[in-house]
């Protein structure tokens, strides 16, 4: 992320340098590529945060290595001094950030994290990020395959972030390709922020089944040398507008099961009864279509005999003429 310094910006980071010079008294754990900073009273987490670093990079290693370079992880107990990796993102409810060409992941003490936060989900998450960055061109990566890639590695594919998209589409605020990579990359309101990776998530892991697991990563990783619609043209058939044409056009399933779970309201019945009406109407539209195909094939296949002439059929009895 590139960043201008102005001078308030110079200012505060002096300020910021005085209040986090208790970093230099930071403990730190490391093992191999892994190093963890961390104050004294974390030595616990410190320890925890290594193994699942080792666990995850393992785990991942076949496809995603890690490579000689350090990873650094920083384990923040004062919002400030996470405000110092997080930038404009700490003002939203993100717990853990990474700046992956670098190879430094922050991530906020569960103390300092809202109650429910998934500390080791975070550092996976984090992870992966840095994982990617070592094995992709980020550049050639559009941001909302990043985020859901890295999202259904480190386990977050939840049922919860499937009724939300369900919601979304219901409500019509399913966000274009342009505006989804705007929002994860300059965030606004936290709805705005939580829908934008809801989103994302569900693309992916769209694309995921429609490949295969052995096709997708493939895909993702012949990003080191291509951009994104030329891998997914070669990969898939589909240019990147097609890809979110089809995504979309698949929601209308999830939105119709996440309506039977969480019980019907007066706005969701209409949407699923204007749903179902428009499904029907494109299925007997292209029974049509359809039908109309095969008659125009019968007709060039006549068309194709020019000594045809129906009136040249042999007719049993006069009654059939008459018929005529």
């Amino acid at each position: 992320m590139r960043r201008i310094i102005s001078r308030s910006r110079v200012l505060g980071l002096a300020a910021l340098a005085l209040v986090g010079c208790g970093l230099a008294r930071a403990e730190t754990l490391t093992d191999g590529v892994f190093r963890v900073d961390y104050s004294g009273q974390d030595a616990e987490l410190a320890r925890r945060t290594l193994s699942e670093l080792k666990r995850t990079s393992l785990e991942l290693e076949r496809r995603l290595p890690a490579g000689e370079e350090p990873i650094r992880v920083i384990i923040c107990t004062k919002q400030i001094e996470f405000m110092r990796y997080a930038g404009t993102y700490s003002q939203t409810g993100v717990v853990g950030v990474a700046q992956p060409e670098a190879g430094i992941i922050a991530v906020k003490n569960p103390s300092l994290a809202p109650v429910g936060e998934d500390y080791f989900g975070t550092i996976r998450h984090e992870l992966i990020h840095v994982l990617l960055a070592r094995n992709v061109d980020s550049d050639n990566m559009p941001r909302w395959l990043n985020e859901g890639v890295t999202m259904t590695l480190s386990g977050e594919y939840r049922w919860e972030s499937r009724l939300q998209i369900a919601d979304m589409y219901l409500r019509g605020r399913i966000i274009n390709p342009l505006d989804l990579n705007f929002a994860l990359s300059a965030p606004g309101s936290e709805m705005q922020f939580g829908e934008a990776y809801a989103e994302s998530l569900s693309m992916t892991r769209f694309l995921m089944e429609r490949l295969g697991d052995d096709t997708f990563w493939a895909m993702l990783l012949s990003m080191r040398t291509q951009d994104f619609p030329d891998a997914l043209k070669h990969y898939s058939g589909w240019a990147p507008h097609e890809l979110f044409d089809a995504w979309r056009h698949s929601l209308w399933k999830l939105a119709l099961v996440s309506t039977v779970v969480s019980g019907f309201s007066l706005f969701q019945i209409m949407a699923i009864l204007a749903l179902v009406a428009y499904w029907r109407a494109r299925r007997r539209g292209k029974r049509i279509m359809e039908q109309w195909e095969q008659e125009a094939a019968a007709e060039g296949e006549m068309s194709d005999d020019e000594d045809y002439d129906p009136w040249d059929d042999d007719v049993d009895d006069e009654d059939d003429v008459r018929r005529w």
